[in-house]
């Protein structure tokens, strides 16, 4: 009877150790399975740029992340034994701390799951429990587009499942697709596209105004300069003034002009573009343009029919597309001739017909890249686009 007075204190003691620990393996079980972490490293440094959520104090490391998981805004924590305290964070990454370091360990949150999914297998999730929990490994350079410029915390190792990671794209480049950590650990690919149109503008950047831009030609990564107008959604070729014109012969005298036009010469300043996924074409008669009086269309000429004014030369007109990083694929004339020069960036054709209009043949007009020209750069802009996320 003795022995057992003796040690009922010894089995008591023994028997609340073993609840204890009963209870601390469920207790970790249900964290492990409500929260993944992954170890980070402990960097000692003064400068720590981590949003700090608070710091708790706690004689074991288990209660600490017991507390990051519990918060929602937690994603990440620093314990340090040696003065129990526990710091929470609102972002991933490595853990910054000033000075002693020894018994520190930093641990970064990658996946969390919601109570209706807490009721799975620990790594599983779904009604069903039927997709395992992963996360996604933080993508390195090279990226699959050479235009994607990272905007995230590298630092970070792993992202949880859905994360949106922030980028930009090169100038002349805006971002199309989110960069997302998909359920099956890998990410979807963020897509730069080339800026070559003034209503992609917007797609850009918004605070953008009129004015003249450095775009790529459709399908490649050559420079191409364009005009865009806040009146106007159309994209157009800038011109140097008083080089591309369109002429009807004639000496200015109201009897002497073909049709009854007014006067004879046209100045274009703009050309009006029609941008595919592949080419660029001149696309009908742009309203920016200096005249001293009437004249023809973009693109046609015409000689002055009246006999009775004697005007031997014949209607012209020239396109000039130097320093636009654009040149013209030849192309031939209803009626007249066309020569072209200087990397066929300057075409000039004449009409010395009194019935027929010099132009070209319908849908036969398309502008290239020009390759191996000089693009003038001054007073353009490459357009920097806003990051996506």
């Amino acid at each position: 009877m003795a022995f057992w007075v003796k040690h009922t204190a010894l089995f008591v003691a023994i028997l609340f150790v073993l609840q204890s620990y009963v209870r601390s393996e469920i207790s970790r079980s249900i964290d492990q399975r409500k929260a993944s972490y992954s170890k980070s490293s402990v960097v000692n440094n003064t400068d720590d740029t981590s949003r700090v959520l608070e710091t708790v104090y706690t004689s074991r490391k288990m209660d600490c992340s017991r507390a990051c998981t519990e918060k929602a805004d937690c994603e990440r924590y620093l314990y340090c034994s040696h003065d129990s305290s526990c710091k929470l964070y609102q972002d991933g990454g490595d853990c910054v701390r000033s000075g002693d370091t020894t018994g520190c360990s930093c641990y970064t949150q990658t996946i969390r799951c919601e109570d209706s999914d807490c009721t799975c297998p620990s790594g599983q999730y779904g009604e069903g429990c039927e997709a395992t929990i992963s996360g996604c490994i933080t993508p390195a350079s090279p990226y699959s587009d050479e235009h994607v410029i990272p905007e995230f915390d590298q630092s970070v190792r792993l992202w949880r499942n859905g994360t949106n990671l922030t980028y930009s794209c090169s100038p002349s480049y805006y971002p199309t697709v989110d960069w997302t950590c998909k359920a099956n650990g890998t990410w979807q690919e963020p897509v730069c596209k080339a800026l070559r149109k003034c209503t992609e503008l917007n797609q850009c950047n918004p605070v953008y105004s009129e004015g003249k831009y450095v775009f790529k030609y459709p399908g490649t990564d050559h420079d191409m300069i364009v005009q865009c107008f806040t009146t106007s959604g159309w994209t157009y070729v800038p011109l140097s003034p008083y080089t591309t014109f369109s002429y009807y012969s004639t000496n200015y005298s109201a009897s002497c002009h073909p049709k009854q036009y007014t006067c004879g010469y046209r100045y274009f300043t703009v050309i009006p573009l029609l941008i595919t996924s592949t080419n660029v074409y001149p696309w009908g008669d742009p309203f920016f343009s200096m005249t001293d009086c009437d004249g023809p269309s973009l693109y046609r000429a015409g000689k002055n029919c009246d006999p009775e004014c004697e005007i031997p030369e014949p209607g012209i007109f020239q396109i000039d597309l130097r320093g636009t990083g654009l040149k013209h694929k030849p192309f031939t004339l209803v009626y007249g001739q066309a020569v072209f020069s200087d990397n066929e960036q300057l075409v000039t054709a004449s009409c010395d017909d009194c019935i027929k209009v010099c132009r070209p043949v319908a849908f036969t007009v398309l502008l290239l890249p020009a390759y191996g020209t000089d693009i003038d750069y001054t007073n353009t802009t490459r357009p920097v686009c806003l990051s996506r996320s």
